[in-house]
């Protein structure tokens, strides 16, 4: 990789394209890299040429209040996450499931309308066992983790979890908590 040149003429023809390529919504350090200039070059080419900063486009989306009501389906997730999702105060809600269960991850991003990546995380061994890969989908929303706090899905919620009232003769919630983690104790 060469070395910036701050200071670096570039063509019309040159400044035109980097123009171009930053408002159709290119990253300007990948721009940077690619003509050797400064990573604020293609900003300030495109103000100096009259543009207005460049619209960013939304990063990511969901429905933010999928848990404010109970639904048969708010229910099973309800019941999903307690028994196998993680929620913390600063990262939101996250699902992790193995390859073999990659189709439930699908299936919650579907319920809560999210446009967010579903991320693979390579497993290696362990003890001689070959792990399967990790299928994890994250939302950063506080709405939603306050919502599922009025259920009991909090952080650090292993060994707390305890059916709410509100759900206890809900089949809808039985059923995502057996799905999320296989078993029932009754104490």
């Amino acid at each position: 990789m060469g070395s910036v040149n701050h200071r670096r003429y570039i063509s019309a023809e040159q400044r035109s394209e980097i123009i171009r390529r930053y408002l159709a919504g290119e990253r300007d350090v990948d721009l940077a890299r690619e003509f050797g200039l400064s990573r604020s070059a293609p900003a300030l080419a495109s103000r100096r040429s009259g543009h207005g900063p460049r619209q960013r486009k939304p990063r990511c989306t969901a429905t933010h209040d999928a848990f404010s009501v109970i639904t048969p389906e708010s229910a099973y997730w309800i019941g999903f996450l307690m028994a196998d999702g993680s929620v913390s105060d600063k990262r939101g809600v996250s699902l992790a499931l193995a390859a073999e269960d990659a189709g439930h991850v699908v299936k919650f991003r579907n319920f809560i309308r999210a446009t967010h990546k579903i991320n693979v995380h390579r497993r290696g061994t362990w003890n001689g066992y070959v792990r399967q890969d990790l299928h994890k989908l994250s939302v950063i929303s506080r709405r939603m983790t306050s919502d599922l706090a009025r259920y009991g899905v909090v952080p650090r919620k292993s060994r707390l979890e305890a059916a709410p009232v509100c759900l206890l003769m809900n089949s809808d919630f039985w059923r995502g908590v057996v799905d999320g983690d296989g078993w029932i104790v009754v104490a």
